[in-house]
């Protein structure tokens, strides 16, 4: 009951700021709130009601938010059908790669929808927090078609858990294992951990090169924008 209570009363608390001021992040966490509980779709009621009220690049992220949502739910068509709306709106938005790995991950799991299920459900551990029971039923799917995915996600826990040698072996994996993924956010994961471990050099040298590689596209553009943090001078 208490849990309950402290769940309504973050709810409320969300709600009232939303109406005094309306803030993105507000919204965000309002989401990630119903998230924490499973209810999907009064999550997604609340992006549809704040989406057009936003910028292009926040629309594009409730967009994604609205996909995320209904995978994390289990209703795949309709998932997949809102990534794609997502990458056919907001093209060159932020969110438009992070749909794109979406897709290319219906498409790895096109026979089988099970497994893609475990794979949504172990990610969405990882979005709750949850991040022990989200590390060990990764690790029941390095094995399978999914593999290259439940690497990355990997990493992403252990990133999260300040891990970060974990990280960098798991990342490594993902590389050595599965060299033709699609996956491009392992590559700026991968310099965002070498900085946080210190090695700002490194990491430094893996943006630029995916500055000079990918110029254009939403990856480049995420790399050049970690790039300014660190030399605002020269960017």
């Amino acid at each position: 009951m208490i849990i309950l209570f402290l769940f309504f009363t973050e709810i409320d608390s969300l709600k009232n700021l939303i109406a005094i001021k309306l803030e993105y992040q507000y919204i965000i966490e309002l989401n990630n709130a119903y998230l924490k509980s499973g209810l999907f779709d009064s999550a997604n009621d609340y992006l549809k009601k704040y989406e057009e009220r936003f910028g292009f690049e926040e629309q594009a992220g409730i967009n994604y938010l609205l996909g995320e949502n209904l995978f994390f739910k289990g209703e795949l068509l309709s998932a997949r059908e809102q990534y794609l709306k997502t990458v056919a709106r907001f093209s060159s938005a932020r969110y438009a790669n992070e749909a794109l790995e979406r897709l290319h991950l219906f498409e790895s799991a096109r026979k089988d929808t099970i497994l893609l299920k475990r794979l949504a459900k172990s990610i969405y551990l990882y979005e709750i927090n949850e991040l022990k029971p989200a590390e060990d039923s990764l690790k029941k799917l390095i094995k399978t078609s999914l593999g290259d995915f439940a690497l990355f996600y990997l990493s992403l826990v252990y990133d999260k858990k300040n891990e970060f040698n974990q990280a960098l072996s798991a990342l490594e994996e993902l590389k050595k294992e599965f060299p033709a993924n699609r996956i491009h956010r392992a590559k700026i994961l991968v310099a965002e951990v070498y900085i946080k471990m210190g090695k700002l050099q490194e990491g430094i040298k893996i943006l630029e090169e995916l500055v000079i590689k990918y110029p254009n596209s939403p990856i480049g553009i995420r790399a050049r924008e970690i790039l300014k943090k660190y030399q605002p001078a020269e960017r």
